[in-house]
């Protein structure tokens, strides 16, 4: 019995009427339709097409990359099918640094002494500080002793010496830009999606939200070895910035700082304190990753974003991408679903036939 290719999921496949069947079906379960993509040996016996050899003479077949999809609308459904939620090989984890240990007693005020607790969670480290945001984050633990992250948004790190060593708190101060952040945040959460970072709860009091702990380090830091790997992170990327677009809604600050990988390699994108409705102003952005002299919120500023991160790894990507990222900053391309369709042709006829 020979050994069927690990990743079978590419091979699914729907009939003209549109039902999906799995990888095995030789026949649609719906309608009876018979599958288009059957390989024939010399002999003419009909094989599912990730077979290597004929299961009735033993001849060999030539393996049979899945068909390339006909439409715009079968290249997203592709994305989800084969790169969703899916894990990134041969990637390379980088380290983030925290700013040191939480200390007790100090991190928000008018708290009991052990005040590195909020609610029922324990800073155990400073992750992050935007002062100009009033944002931190930090790794905390909950009572069980699992990780979690706390995105505090209308707080300030606090420093204080100590034995000669420097420990870092937080300390409250609401602010307007932290509750629209809040805000976003907490629509954010309502969004499900495999490659989108899940916030897990909103702490009123404290406008703060916990959010799932991710320990494989961010694109930024991460060793991308080639073009396959990177277009394996974005295109999931890019598929959730779609439903977000359906949503009307904007994430407004991608970048490779705001896309984490989980600790077996699955991309996740986070940071949703840009988010907002299509054609609000743009509240904030990162220099470099935003359309020049663009104020409102719209799908071509994460698409852009999208295609900036493509043209900063230059050195490993073909001239053929670049181009694609070029007519992105023109506005030729000018949302997410237009831009995954242009990266998802090339992927599926340079690197489709490489996951197996």
């Amino acid at each position: 019995m020979q050994a069927p290719p690990e990743d079978l999921s590419r091979y699914s496949w729907k009939c003209s009427k549109g039902h999906k069947n799995d990888a095995w079906s030789r026949f649609c379960t719906e309608c009876g339709e018979k599958r288009p993509d059957l390989v024939k040996c010399p002999n003419g016996h009909e094989m599912l097409p990730f077979y290597r050899y004929c299961t009735e003479c033993g001849l060999p077949l030539v393996l049979q990359p899945p068909p390339l999809p006909p439409s715009s609308e079968n290249y997203v459904n592709r994305i989800e099918e084969s790169l969703v939620g899916r894990a990134v090989r041969d990637i390379g984890f980088g380290e983030e640094k925290p700013l040191g240990p939480a200390k007790e007693g100090i991190v928000v005020e008018e708290r009991s002494a052990d005040g590195e607790v909020i609610e029922e969670y324990r800073i155990m480290s400073i992750l992050g500080y935007n002062p100009d945001l009033s944002t931190v984050t930090a790794l905390a633990v909950d009572r069980y002793g699992k990780n979690w992250v706390l995105k505090l948004l209308s707080h300030d790190v606090i420093r204080e010496e100590r034995a000669g060593k420097t420990f870092y708190g937080v300390k409250r101060r609401t602010t307007m830009k932290g509750v629209e952040r809040f805000e976003s945040y907490k629509r954010a959460a309502k969004m499900q999606h495999q490659n989108l970072a899940k916030v897990v709860k909103a702490l009123e009091n404290e406008k703060a939200v916990v959010m799932e702990f991710y320990s494989g380090g961010s694109l930024r830091t991460a060793h991308i070895p080639g073009e396959k790997e990177l277009l394996e992170v974005l295109l999931p990327v890019l598929h959730a910035l779609i439903k977000l677009h359906e949503k009307k809604l904007v994430h407004g600050d991608v970048k490779p700082e705001n896309i984490l990988f989980t600790s077996d390699g699955i991309p996740k994108l986070l940071d949703f304190g840009a988010l907002d409705d299509i054609d609000k102003p743009l509240r904030m952005h990162t220099p470099g990753y935003t359309p020049p002299k663009e104020e409102k919120l719209s799908p071509w500023i994460d698409a852009y974003a999208v295609a900036r991160i493509i043209e900063e790894n230059r050195s490993i990507v073909s001239p053929e991408l670049i181009q694609i990222a070029e007519k992105t900053f023109k506005g030729e391309i000018r949302d997410c679903e237009a831009l995954l369709i242009e990266l998802a042709k090339y992927y599926f006829t340079k690197h489709h036939d490489q996951r197996a």
